[in-house]
C-alpha cells in the first residue's frame, strides 16, 4: 500500500510539474509586461470617403478614441460601408507600443478565422460557375484523400460538420499547434498535419468547429480549378474586388503590419506575443488584411459582385446536421447568421445579421453585415483579449450609431 502510495505521490508531483512548466511556457512570463501609450492627435486618422456621412464619421472617430481605452488595445481600426460602397474608415492608436508608431488606415492585421469568409467567398464564386458541387465526396477531386467514401464534401467542410479535427497539442515545441512558428510552402504542406488522422465523427452526426476543414477545403478547391489557391484567391477574389492590402501570412507582400499583443489580465498591460506564422493554415486562418477591405469584400456578398442571389442564399443558409437540427453556432458556409435587435433603431423585428470573428496570435477581428439594410462594419486590433471583447462590441456599437444617425436624418426629411 505504501508503495502504491508512493508511486502514486510521484505520479501527481510530476503531473503538476508538466502542467506547471506549459503554463509557463505559454504564459511567457520572462516577457516584460508593457503599458499602452496615451494617444496624441498623430495617432488618429480617419477617411469619408463620402461627403454625406461626413457627420456621423465625425461622430463614429470620437467613439473610437474611447472605445480603444475601454479596450486598452494599442490599436483599433474600424470601417463602415453602406449600400454597397466603403463610406468611412478610422484607425487610432500605435503599430507598435515601443516605438509608438502610428497606425494608419492600411495598416494590416492578423484576421484569423475571418480568413474562413475569404474562402467563402472564393467557394461561392467557383459555386455560382459549377466548377465546384457542393455535395459531391471530396474524393472526386482529390482523388489522394485518404477517407474515400466516408460522407465528406465541402458542404460539410464548411459547416463544420465533416468530423475534421481542429488544432491539436504537440510533442515538442511549441507544444500546441496553433503556435507554430515555420514556414509552410503550400496548402497540401499544411494538410500534412492531420489530413491522415480519423474523422471525429461521421459527417454531419455533430457540429466541431475546424479551421482544418477549412484547410482541406481550399486544397479541394486548388484541385477543382487546377490552380494554386493563392494565385486563384488573388484572381478572383482580391483582383476583382480592389483588396489591396490583404495577404497571405508567411508570404513575400508589401503590407505594413501590425505588431502583435497579448493582453495580461483584465487591464494590466500587453505583453508582446509569442512569434507564429499562419502560413499552415490560409484558408482556416492565415490572412493578413484591413478593415477597409473586409468591407470590400462584404459589399460584394451584397451587391452580387462575384456570384448571384441564388449562391448568396445557399451560403448564408445555416445548414441541419443529419438529424434535421440547425447546428448549435447557426453556421451557415463560412458565415454565421443571426438575428438581433439593434436598439430598434432599424425597426421593431429583429434583424439578421450576418457575421464572422476571427482571433490569431497577437490580434483580432470582426466582420458585421446586416444585409436588409446593406450596412456593413468591420474592426480590427491588435491585442488577443482574454475574453474577446474589442473588435465585436465595436462592430456593434458602430452599427448603432450609424443606424440611429440615419433613423435622424429620415426623420428630418434629409
Amino acid at each position: 500500500m505504501k508503495r502504491f502510495t508512493r508511486n502514486a505521490l510521484a505520479i501527481l508531483v510530476v503531473t503538476i510539474l508538466i502542467v506547471v512548466l506549459l503554463a509557463g511556457y505559454f504564459i511567457r512570463p520572462w516577457v516584460p509586461v508593457q503599458s499602452i501609450k496615451p494617444l496624441t492627435d498623430r495617432a488618429q486618422t480617419s477617411m469619408t470617403f463620402d461627403p454625406r456621412f461626413t457627420e456621423v464619421g465625425e461622430s463614429l472617430q470620437r467613439h473610437l478614441v474611447a472605445w480603444r481605452d475601454e479596450y486598452t488595445t494599442p490599436s483599433l481600426s474600424v470601417a463602415i460601408g453602406y449600400r454597397g460602397e466603403l463610406v468611412w474608415a478610422g484607425a487610432v492608436g500605435h503599430v507598435n507600443v515601443d516605438s509608438a508608431e502610428p497606425v494608419t488606415l492600411d495598416t494590416a492585421y492578423r484576421i484569423g478565422s475571418v480568413s474562413k469568409t475569404l474562402l467563402s467567398t472564393a467557394m461561392a464564386t467557383a459555386t455560382n460557375q459549377k466548377l465546384v458541387s457542393l455535395d459531391k465526396p471530396i474524393e472526386a477531386y482529390r482523388s489522394d484523400y485518404p477517407h474515400k467514401g466516408s460522407g465528406v464534401t465541402l458542404r460539410k467542410l464548411l459547416s463544420h460538420q465533416a468530423g475534421i479535427r481542429h488544432y491539436g497539442m504537440m510533442w515538442s515545441p511549441p507544444f500546441a499547434e496553433y503556435y507554430i512558428n515555420e514556414s509552410f510552402k503550400d496548402v497540401n504542406h499544411g494538410l500534412e498535419l492531420f489530413i491522415e488522422d480519423r474523422l471525429l465523427y461521421p459527417p454531419g452526426e455533430r457540429f466541431a468547429y475546424s479551421s482544418y476543414g477549412y484547410n482541406l477545403a481550399s486544397g479541394v478547391l486548388e484541385s477543382a480549378t487546377d490552380k494554386n489557391f493563392l494565385a486563384l484567391m488573388k484572381e478572383t477574389v482580391f483582383g476583382p474586388l480592389g483588396m489591396e492590402t490583404t495577404a497571405a501570412e508567411g508570404t513575400q507582400h508589401s503590407l505594413r503590419t501590425a505588431s502583435w499583443y497579448d493582453q495580461v489580465g483584465s487591464n494590466s498591460g500587453v505583453r508582446a506575443s509569442a512569434p507564429t506564422n499562419a502560413s499552415y493554415k490560409w484558408a482556416g486562418g492565415g490572412f493578413l488584411s484591413t478593415p477597409s477591405d473586409m468591407v470590400r469584400l462584404a459589399n460584394a456578398w451584397l451587391n452580387e459582385t462575384l456570384f448571384d442571389q441564388h449562391t448568396r442564399e445557399i451560403y448564408w443558409t445555416p445548414q441541419k446536421l443529419n438529424n434535421g437540427a440547425i447546428n448549435p453556432q447557426s453556421y451557415a458556409l463560412g458565415w454565421r447568421v443571426e438575428s438581433k435587435h439593434l436598439e430598434a433603431v432599424m425597426g421593431e423585428e429583429a434583424e439578421l445579421f450576418v457575421h464572422h470573428g476571427g482571433t490569431a496570435s497577437g490580434s483580432s477581428a470582426f466582420l458585421l453585415i446586416f444585409p436588409e439594410h446593406e450596412l456593413v462594419i468591420a474592426a480590427t486590433a491588435n491585442l488577443l483579449e482574454q475574453d474577446i471583447r474589442a473588435t465585436p462590441e465595436t462592430c456593434f456599437e458602430a452599427a448603432y450609431i450609424f443606424a440611429k444617425w440615419l433613423k435622424g436624418k429620415e426623420a428630418r426629411g434629409q
